[in-house]
């Protein structure tokens, strides 16, 4: 089983930590304080989102992390101590040795780096402590910041995947960055 251990690097104001119990409250709060930028990119981000929904999340990523079928971690910012977002690698697939990943950034965390250093983390630990070779970073069209960290970590830009994800009733076509143990040559 994989050590379930704080991940950072000196130098770096964010670190990421796989979610315990009592992240709920926190999470809940930074959810609810991010609908108005969020909601519009992430399905779960709603106005219903409540508390429980917070646990069930929460208890989730516990879960997935003891099966090794997702690690899920809190963007926590080191100069307080509080919980700046979210990011994971999901969807894992040993067969292909593959995963997907995803992040947000609580609103009062924005523009501060939260999830392009959670993302070169994520990637140190995707590559190296998961064995995996490809990482996909799936970013809807129009979601500009996750494009950027998607780029700022070094990802392989692949193309457009047409009507790839689904918000509420919106369809959205989505960019797909792939993050590898070994980058493609280029062509």
């Amino acid at each position: 089983m994989i050590p379930r251990v704080l991940l950072f690097k000196e130098g770096l104001r964010f670190a990421i930590c796989p979610y315990v119990e009592s992240d709920v409250e926190e999470l809940f709060l930074a959810a609810a304080e991010s609908r108005q930028h969020g909601g519009q990119w992430l399905a779960w981000m709603t106005e219903d989102y409540s508390r429980e929904h917070a646990g069930g999340w929460v208890r989730h990523a516990v879960a997935a992390w003891e099966e090794d079928t997702d690690y899920e971690f809190i963007i926590m910012d080191r100069e307080d101590g509080s919980l700046a977002g979210s990011c994971g690698i999901s969807e894992i697939s040993r067969k292909y040795l593959m995963g997907n990943v995803g992040y947000w950034v609580r609103a009062s965390k924005l523009n501060l780096g939260a999830a392009r250093q959670a993302v070169q983390l994520l990637k140190e630990f995707g590559l190296e402590d998961l064995g995996l070779n490809r990482m996909e970073i799936v970013v809807a069209a129009g979601n500009e910041p996750s494009q950027r960290v998607a780029q700022a970590a070094g990802a392989l830009y692949e193309g457009i995947l047409h009507q790839r994800l689904r918000v509420g009733q919106t369809v959205h076509d989505a960019e797909m960055y792939a993050l590898l143990r070994n980058p493609a040559p280029a062509r």
